[in-house]
């Protein structure tokens, strides 16, 4: 953990909190305290946020642990996806630019040029600059973003079974496992929306040292457009073992060594080499039964 989010439905935390943050290193986004509701424009309310704004950042810019700013918890994604009932109505969207836009945004920039502001968490511009989309990190059908995950979690134990893969690893002081990594599936992976994988691999042609044998290794990276479940390789009657096998993709990229344990080279794995993972199993067994429908279907 190297970076934690001071929530807009909290408060702003105390001086010990941010000399601590400042002390260990720990980097902190910080929101303005607007959160899960529309708030007025008037005159004597924007005076006062005015207020707010500049006693917060004075207090708070001179913190190192201090990393970024955000206008509101929230609040856009509830305008964008209507949660209260605020429909099409014009006055709803020209009063969210006002405060967070007009007025906490212009603000925060004059008190401090370093820190980016994002005008609200999440979304940060669905209603001024492009479309918003939600909690895609939260889920099997979308990668973990490479980013602070300021906000994650499934919203109900049904869409968990649907979309949700929990981790379990022991690990020691340092941080290196004693124990394989663990998954665990709410639910049977049949019932799961699992993406539709496009994986590929590259062997590179500079060998390695043989670390179990005294012929060489190589290495093996894949790349994949989504998360990838059981990705297994196999190499034919090449003798050797994969560094790792039937493993998970939450990544882009991922690096693999084949320890050989006979001589080969990098243009006999590229022809042996096989490699699979389940949406492609699923995708075959779909297309199997849709033919057979089909067939079934002209023969009638």
């Amino acid at each position: 953990m190297n970076m934690l989010r001071v929530w807009g439905g909290g408060i702003y935390e105390s001086k010990l909190f941010y000399d601590l943050a400042d002390e260990y290193g720990i980097m902190i986004w910080q929101d303005f305290m607007f959160a899960c509701a529309m708030y007025p424009t008037s005159h004597s309310f924007l005076k006062s946020v005015k207020e707010e704004i500049l006693q917060n950042v004075i207090r708070l810019k001179n913190h190192p642990s201090i990393v970024l700013w955000a206008g509101n918890n929230e609040n856009e994604a509830a305008l964008y996806g209507n949660w209260y009932g605020t429909g099409s109505a014009h006055v709803y969207r020209e009063d969210y630019v006002k405060l967070y836009v007009n007025l906490l945004k212009t603000e925060v920039k004059k008190l401090d040029l370093t820190r980016p502001f994002v005008v609200s968490s999440p979304g940060n511009g669905a209603l001024i600059e492009y479309i918003y989309e939600s909690n895609k990190a939260t889920k099997v059908t979308s990668f973990w973003l490479d980013r602070f995950l300021f906000q994650v979690g499934c919203g109900t134990l049904k869409s968990a079974k649907r979309s949700c893969i929990a981790t379990l690893s022991f690990t020691d002081k340092s941080g290196s496992l004693i124990a394989p990594i663990n998954y665990i599936y709410p639910d049977a992976l049949k019932n799961v929306d699992v993406p539709v994988a496009n994986v590929t691999m590259k062997i590179e042609e500079n060998y390695l040292p043989g670390k179990l044998s005294n012929y060489a290794d190589f290495k093996i990276v894949l790349s994949t457009d989504k998360i990838a479940l059981f990705v297994w390789l196999e190499i034919g009657n090449i003798r050797g073992r994969f560094s790792e096998n039937g493993f998970h993709m939450f990544a882009k990229r991922k690096k693999i060594i084949f320890h050989a344990y006979e001589a080969t080279t990098v243009e006999l794995l590229q022809s042996n080499i096989k490699l699979t993972h389940i949406s492609d199993i699923y995708n075959a067994y779909d297309n199997f039964y849709s033919n057979y429908f089909v067939k079934r279907t002209n023969l009638n």
